[in-house]
């Protein structure tokens, strides 16, 4: 390779390195999500995704994805994997059919939770209250940002 040829490669790598490297800070920035809570949702959920996956049928795709993109499919398959997170990761008592205020993820407050947990609280499919619950949860963490 001739010394020009390797300077314009040289070129071409950082470039698309430097894409990649801030590819997260775009998506964040666009989506109104401080990295910091994605972050912290992610490593929250990551243990549960694929038992999730096995028990709701959800498309792997639309599981692992959502959360990036902030754009929550209102299907059943997606509510029942929403369901199955919340009780994984403890903010849902399954027994009790209630939510727990556990203190986590940290953008969470008292006060987000006072106003979301009992504003779906009639709702008959409790997959659905579960999904209704978390994303007012997730829009009241991201637009507080």
């Amino acid at each position: 390779m001739k010394p020009w040829q390797w300077r314009r490669y040289k070129q071409c790598i950082m470039r698309v390195t430097t894409f990649f490297a801030i590819l997260p800070l775009i998506f964040a920035y666009k989506f109104n999500a401080n990295p910091r809570l994605l972050r912290e949702l992610t490593d929250l959920r990551r243990p549960h995704i694929e038992p999730c996956i096995a028990q709701s049928n959800v498309d792997r795709s639309m599981a692992v994805n959502t959360l990036i993109h902030q754009d929550y499919p209102d299907d059943r398959p997606y509510w029942c994997y929403t369901k199955c997170m919340a009780s994984r990761i403890g903010l849902y008592n399954v027994s009790l059919g209630e939510f727990e205020y556990v203190g986590r993820p940290r953008d969470l407050t008292k006060e987000l939770y006072d106003h979301c947990a009992p504003k779906y609280r009639d709702e008959s499919d409790e997959c659905r209250k579960v999904y209704s619950t978390i994303v007012c949860f997730l829009k009241g963490m991201t637009t507080e940002a």
